[in-house]
């Protein structure tokens, strides 16, 4: 009886330490399950810590809003976030909040006032920006696993410029100029009603390089008290190179302002330091015609891309000269001047559609950092007459012209508004035809000149029977561009006489002989010529009778 109770006593135990082996087994598996999951929570947050955020890619510490608009300011931190706060770090006492969103709901001082708002993003509103907006804002956002991150932004306030470039005083409002200088002088270049104060700088350019130079610059408040206005100055005697004695000198006016649409401009001026005068020598001129372009050369030996070309211009009648354009180691920049002129590839000057005003002196001037050389150009422009022929008085335009005289006939030859003036000349081409009495007239209207030419055409022995020719014709350099001369037929009646020479008078020379001037020149070798001889004759005779008495 003993025996059989031990022997059940000993199968519940059994039972016993089964159940409990299988218990421990399942608080094992707990607890492995619950490091399992206790590491994925950690894992979770540390994503969120780490990947949770955007990593400041939208969200920019340093923001800029334009003065007078509706501006925004963006910072996201994290990803679906729905809790945005914007603080006012600037206000005494400690950081101010101004708006904040939360659970779709807007809320705060700067709200209520109108004054910000908040988008659906976080991104802060200012709904009409004043200087006063320029200062340091903090904000905070919370993510979807309420995590709070935070970021502190500073907002420049700036403002457009009325001036897009830096303007050099010395060029009087324009961005590109040519000057005058000489070594005691000075350049400014100013920059107006920037918001931030843009900064200047001076450069001069040599080839593709632009050096920078020390100069002054001082910072004002503009009259709006919004704005400033910063001056820089740069002594020409400082400029380097100038012991080269290099005469061309083009220096850079750069304003840099960040927060601007146009964040980098300049502004250039090219300084003459030449002291010899190009203008001394009088060469000989080439014609242009009127409305058609003319290129004038530069032929000196320096390449263009290797130097400084300038043209300069001086009227005929003026005694200053003027600079026209120039480029910059084969750059020609966008010099304000007459739309005409303008400069190709090679330096050389080209005015287009050619008009009386571009008469005068162009002179050429290349300059290298040691070498500068000149070339002078006279210009003078020749515009035809209306219309470009001679006109005979009495004959049609389009049919040949011709008259029949008696004894005497009044040709008026004329040219019309031509230019430079031309010399008229009535030619005989017949033995028989003689022109008297000429008389040239000329006036000037407007740069244009209006010849005439009169003269009576006369026959030498009217006896004879005429059929000639007579030629009025135009001499000078605007001569080789417009017929200029005119064909007239002379015809009259009579017999029909020898000629005591088959060729004619000459052709270049202008016949004015007076039949009247025929006979007093006959009368007057009558006189000393027949008279002596007959005195002559009678002293022979009277000697003999006188002998015999």
């Amino acid at each position: 009886m003993y025996l059989f109770n031990f022997f059940i006593q000993l199968e519940e135990n059994q039972k016993r330490l089964e159940e409990s082996t299988r218990q421990l087994e399942e608080t094992r598996n707990g607890l492995r399950q619950s490091r399992v999951l206790f590491l994925a929570l950690l894992m979770m947050q540390l994503v969120g810590l780490c990947c949770g955020a955007t990593g400041n890619t939208d969200c920019f510490t340093t923001q800029s809003i334009l003065l007078g608009s509706q501006g925004i300011i963006r910072c996201r931190l994290f990803e679906n976030s729905t809790r945005f706060f914007w603080y006012d770090t600037n206000i005494e006492g400690g950081d101010t909040l101004l708006i904040k969103l939360e659970n779709g709901r807007i809320n705060g001082i700067g709200y209520t006032s109108g004054e910000f708002n908040i988008d659906s993003d976080g991104a802060l509103i200012i709904n009409s920006v004043t200087v006063q907006h320029e200062r340091v804002f903090h904000f905070e956002s919370v993510s979807a696993n309420l995590i709070r991150s935070t970021n502190d932004i500073t907002v420049i306030v700036y403002v457009e410029p009325i001036e897009t470039v830096p303007v050099i005083t010395e060029c009087l409002g324009k961005s590109d100029c040519i000057m005058k200088g000489n070594l005691d002088g000075v350049v400014s270049c100013v920059h107006h009603n920037t918001r931030p104060a843009a900064t200047i700088s001076w450069f001069m350019r040599n080839g593709t390089h632009d050096i920078p130079l020390n100069s002054a610059t001082s910072q004002t408040l503009s009259a709006d008290l919004i704005t400033f206005s910063v001056t820089s100055e740069m002594a020409i005697g400082e400029i380097p190179l100038l012991a080269n004695m290099q005469s061309l000198v083009l220096l850079v006016c750069k304003s840099h302002n960040p927060y601007s649409v146009v964040q980098e401009s300049n502004s250039k001026v090219l300084i003459d330091l030449s002291q010899n005068d190009p203008f001394e020598k009088q060469p000989d001129p080439v014609y242009a015609i009127q409305n058609q372009d003319l290129v004038i050369e530069c032929p000196l030996p320096i390449a263009a891309e290797v130097s400084i070309v300038m043209w300069m211009a001086k009227s005929l009648e003026a005694k200053n000269s003027g600079y026209l354009l120039y480029s910059a180691y084969g750059v020609v920049p966008s010099v304000e001047t007459d739309e005409q002129y303008s400069l190709n590839k090679s330096g050389n000057l080209v005015i287009s559609q050619v008009g009386l005003q571009h008469e005068g002196l162009y002179a050429c001037v290349k300059s290298t950092h040691n070498i500068t050389k000149s070339f002078l150009q006279r210009v003078e422009v020749i515009v035809q007459p209306t219309p470009p022929t001679v006109l005979v008085e009495g004959c049609n335009l389009f049919e040949t012209c011709s008259f029949h005289i008696t004894e005497t006939k009044t040709i008026t030859c004329k040219v019309n508004g031509v230019h430079p003036e031309v010399e008229l000349k009535i030619k005989v081409m017949s033995t028989n035809l003689a022109v008297i009495n000429t008389k040239v007239l000329t006036y000037e209207d407007e740069g244009l000149f209006y010849t005439s030419i009169h003269g009576d055409v006369i026959l030498v022995d009217a006896s004879c029977q005429v059929n000639g020719t007579i030629v009025c014709q135009a001499v000078g350099p605007a001569a080789n561009v417009f017929k200029s001369d005119a064909l007239i037929s002379i015809s009259s009646n009579g017999v029909k006489c020898p000629q005591s020479s088959a060729a004619p008078f000459p052709a270049c020379k202008e016949v004015q002989i007076s039949v009247w001037l025929i006979i007093v020149l006959t009368m007057v070798v009558t006189m000393f010529c027949v008279f002596p001889a007959q005195k002559v004759i009678w002293k022979c005779f009277a000697k003999p009778n006188g002998h015999s008495n």
